[in-house]
């Protein structure tokens, strides 16, 4: 028969000090952790939207392609929630004369396709970002007499960016824009769409390089590159 001594050694349990240790460690890692977190949630709703408009480029490319059709992309409010963002392919209607498109979003049926922004990113002008010049240096051949345009992207029936000529639909799109108002040959056209999260301020960027390449762009703030490839 075991003693009374015994018998309390045997019993397991914390201390009330031992607790509250517990707690404090546990409460100290969460501070820690939490803005490390949340940075990591606003990346990837950033990263997310462009991720999903860079694919949705593709596909207006392939779609123009299969369709032998010109396709634009654009950014507006989804009809169904107008606070909310969407891009999508102008497809529809398609009219007998070649041209398709509304310059608004079509609910068809058909239906334009389209993918949503995250609640807190945003299509940014070119005005408002910083070093865009940097970042056509290395979308760019050196010395391009081109720059990059913030308009909507188009693609031609050969899958390279074009410039659509004025009206809804617009009637035309060159792959080539006249190099000065008053004539003197042509350029190529190329493209970039900047977006930015409203909570943390962090830019992206989708670029179109004249022979269709669609690139995914980071701006780190560092020059003299001042953006990062991903």
């Amino acid at each position: 028969m075991k003693s009374g001594k015994n018998s309390k050694l045997s019993a397991g349990g914390f201390s009330l000090v031992e607790l509250l240790v517990v707690i404090a460690v546990i409460l100290i890692v969460a501070a820690v952790a939490t803005p490390n977190v949340v940075t990591a949630l606003r990346t990837q709703r950033l990263r997310g939207t462009a991720t999903d408009y860079a694919s949705l480029l593709q596909r207006t490319r392939i779609r123009a392609v299969e369709d032998n059709r010109f396709y634009g992309q654009r950014v507006g409010n989804d009809p169904n929630n107008p606070t909310a963002l969407i891009a999508y392919i102008d497809m529809y209607p398609q009219l007998g004369n070649g041209t398709s498109g509304q310059g608004a979003y079509n609910l068809g049926p058909p239906s334009d396709p389209l993918i949503s922004f995250a609640s807190d990113v945003v299509q940014v002008p070119a005005a408002g970002v910083a070093n865009t010049a940097a970042l056509a240096g290395q979308v760019l051949p050196a010395g391009a007499p081109i720059g990059l345009t913030d308009a909507p992207p188009f693609f031609s029936a050969r899958g390279l960016p074009c410039t659509p000529t004025a009206g809804v639909p617009p009637p035309s799109c060159d792959i080539n824009t006249p190099a000065l108002p008053g004539g003197g040959g042509f350029l190529p056209v190329a493209y970039v769409t900047y977006f930015q999260s409203l909570t943390s301020g962090s830019i992206e960027a989708i670029t179109v390089t004249p022979a269709g390449r669609i690139q995914h762009w980071l701006y780190t703030g560092n020059g003299p590159n001042f953006w990062a490839r991903l």
